[in-house]
């Protein structure tokens, strides 16, 4: 076991240097130089590894960030909706009253025109109504400004 620990701690720039011992003739520099480029090698896939992850998590804070600023945005753009909603309901139920008043009113004209008509019609008959007649004017209550 004390011959593996000393040979695990050699370096391997080392190897070449040293003297054969029968610590280091069992360690082939060929495979312990294979071994060192291998472990370079992983080290700077790590490291490319390491800044790609970096770079992923800071894209994924920012696409979670844009994604909290949307749906607030959402829930306000809902609640404007809901809001304009309510007032659209208001309105058209305004317009619908305003209407049914527009119609009662319209009738209520036309009714009260009638009753005038019928009114001024009896006067003139009653008055002798020939004289304005022949001036070609209408009764009072008929004319319209």
């Amino acid at each position: 076991m004390s011959q593996s620990v000393k040979e695990e701690s050699v370096s391997i720039d080392n190897l070449e240097r040293l003297p054969l011992t029968p610590a280091t003739q069992n360690v082939n520099v060929a495979d312990a130089c294979d071994a060192r480029s291998r472990a370079n090698n992983a080290e700077r896939e790590l490291s490319i590894t390491r800044t790609k992850l970096t770079r992923e998590i800071r894209k994924n804070r920012r696409l979670q960030q844009q994604n909290y600023e949307y749906m607030e945005w959402l829930g306000r753009a809902v609640q404007d909706c809901s809001v304009m909603r309510h007032h659209f309901d208001l309105v058209s139920s305004s317009h619908l009253t305003l209407s049914q008043e527009l119609q009662k009113a319209k009738v209520m004209v036309a009714t009260l025109e009638a009753v005038i008509r019928m009114l001024s019609t009896s006067s003139f008959e009653r008055s002798g109504g020939s004289d304005v007649m022949a001036s070609g004017e209408q009764p009072a209550a008929d004319k319209r400004d």
